[in-house]
């Protein structure tokens, strides 16, 4: 059992216990999002694939939503994903916190204080001085103990990510103790939400669990604020989770939610990974099946298919098969008029990438070809 904000008296402190399943429960989130873990080899692939990228995205718009900035979903796509140049202050905000997150990783391996926190803060609001907010912090329960001054409160973050195990006997309690605290108890002026996501994937990948920053538990807690969420996903309501008596406020039920997100998070994640990986497969096996092409176009498009954001030209192509200009071209331009890949002229070059539709394209192209008689048996 561990007690927190010892200074208020008996009866007002708020502690927790780390029963044995939630120990449990948190080695096998570890055990599943390591560095080593499959789930985090194949994101290393996967990453900017849309469904992928739909988690981040997620997080970003609660966390978005919690410090009162509202930006639409395609906006903020073509922002984060596309990294398209903001044109608002509220798009501003986001594309600071992509540059932010773009660096995480190597905030991770920085002595985490108050310093860094203002560096932070500060990057995150440059040239955001015109943006108007109106916050939504979580609401606290009624039962929560009294907040401490803006100080202590920043020192004990600071403490929770120098010492993970400070506030229990596993490092990701850290992280999630760190987490509620910010969402209940505004630690900055503004964008608490998105200082909080931030703090949060630094943790992620300083404990050593860096496929976490994919599971949205700000979505997921602000959907049981908001109670939307219920039983099984939320046995018990928000505000609900935490017991009262003589000793003081009870902590562990809402301790025991947080890692039940974290866990489901993760199962999510791991169908959306095995998804897309089984698309990328069988988009290959029809590349290959194909008799249209030839052996090259079939390399290139299995390429494309492993990463979509790969951008080609006629001088790549050739360089790649070693082969004539002209046949590159006429190569590149039949995968055009197949349907396969999209060109345009960029810098007086012309460009070509795939469909982002190939998987559809290739699932229509295949049933189109299926034999009548296949079909109907």
């Amino acid at each position: 059992m561990r007690e927190l904000n010892k200074s208020q008296p008996i009866g007002r402190q708020c502690f927790w216990t780390a029963t044995p399943e939630m120990i449990a429960g948190l080695n096998d989130i570890v055990s599943r999002s390591n560095p080593s873990a499959q789930l985090t080899q194949s994101l290393a692939r996967l990453s900017t694939r849309p469904a992928i990228q739909q988690l981040a995205l997620e997080e970003l718009e609660a966390a978005g939503y919690r410090d009162g900035v509202d930006v639409e979903h395609e906006e903020l796509r073509e922002i984060v994903c596309d990294k398209r140049a903001p044109e608002t202050p509220e798009e501003r905000l986001f594309a600071n916190a992509r540059e932010l997150i773009e660096e995480i990783e190597e905030l991770a391996s920085e002595p985490f204080n108050v310093e860094l926190i203002a560096y932070m803060h500060e990057r995150l609001a440059l040239d955001t001085k015109g943006l108007r907010v109106e916050p939504r912090p979580s609401p606290a329960p009624k039962t929560s103990v009294p907040s401490p001054p803006s100080d202590q409160l920043l020192e004990s973050i600071v403490a929770g990510c120098e010492n993970p195990c400070l506030w229990g006997p596993h490092p990701l309690f850290g992280a999630l103790i760190n987490a509620d605290t910010i969402w209940v108890t505004p630690a900055f002026e503004r964008f608490n939400g998105l200082m909080e996501l931030l703090i949060r994937w630094r943790s992620y990948y300083a404990i050593g669990v860096p496929a976490l920053r994919f599971v949205p538990l700000s979505k997921m807690r602000l959907d049981w604020e908001r109670r939307l969420v219920g039983p099984p996903d939320a046995p018990m309501r928000y505000g609900e989770a935490l017991v009262v008596s003589s000793f003081g406020v009870d902590s562990t039920p809402y301790s025991q939610q947080m890692i039940h997100f974290l866990d489901r998070g993760l199962n999510r994640l791991e169908r959306i990974v095995a998804r897309t990986e089984e698309i990328g497969e069988r988009c290959k096996h029809l590349i290959f099946e194909d008799r249209r092409l030839t052996l090259r176009q079939k390399q290139l498009l299995a390429d494309l298919v492993d990463n979509p954001l790969l951008v080609v030209d006629v001088g790549m192509y050739e360089k790649r098969f070693d082969i004539a200009a002209s046949t590159a071209r006429a190569d590149l331009t039949r995968l055009v008029s197949l349907n396969f890949l999209l060109t345009e002229f960029s810098a007086k070059k012309q460009v070509f990438w795939l469909r982002p539709d190939i998987s559809r394209v290739l699932a229509s192209r295949s049933a189109a070809s299926t034999p009548a008689s296949s079909t109907q048996a």
